[in-house]
């Protein structure tokens, strides 16, 4: 049965005296033989990290299936900043679908959401256009002259109102 594992995590926490953290998450399949499933992408200065990457995992029926997510920071030269691991049955079988795990140390926890795989159709095209102007600079930097990093997410709203949660999947995140 093919499902979609997608992450996040929150309070991460930097690492002393340092003012930055670069993290991104490795998730490896146990019973492959710590086989790599995948990696997210780096998301610069985030403590509250929300990938975007979805990974496409084969569950096996009847069958434990543990995994384990990694995470580093790549400004501190891929620094490991704890290990979790999860069972991915454990989590698709819970009323949300999703499960967090502290990360060693309260260096934060991460968050995983195992789905079953989005069906579409290719019955036509969807064209959208996004367009910013006059944004403000939010981060003033030194002598006021730093640099804004914009960026936007689409989303796709999950709605069940028998379990009474809402829940919004992010589908794209620009850089």
């Amino acid at each position: 049965m093919k499902v979609q594992l997608s992450l996040h995590a929150t309070h991460l926490k930097k690492r002393f005296g340092s003012r930055r953290l670069d993290p991104y998450a490795i998730i490896t399949s146990d019973t492959d033989g710590d086989t790599e499933i995948g990696r997210t992408k780096i998301i610069t200065n985030a403590t509250d990290p929300n990938w975007t990457e979805v990974f496409d995992h084969e569950l096996q029926e009847g069958l434990p299936s543990p995994i384990t997510v990694k995470v580093l920071d790549e400004y501190h030269n891929d620094h490991e900043m704890g290990v979790v691991t999860f069972d991915l049955w454990e989590v698709y079988n819970s009323d949300l679908k999703t499960k967090g795990e502290d990360l060693n140390r309260g260096k934060g926890a991460v968050y995983l959401r195992v789905d079953d795989p989005q069906k579409g159709n290719d019955k036509g095209t969807f064209l959208l256009q996004l367009r910013a102007l006059d944004l403000k600079n939010n981060e003033p930097g030194l002598f006021g002259i730093g640099v804004s990093d914009p960026f936007y997410e689409i989303s796709r709203k999950y709605f069940n109102p028998s379990k009474g949660f809402v829940y919004w999947q992010r589908i794209y995140r620009s850089e």
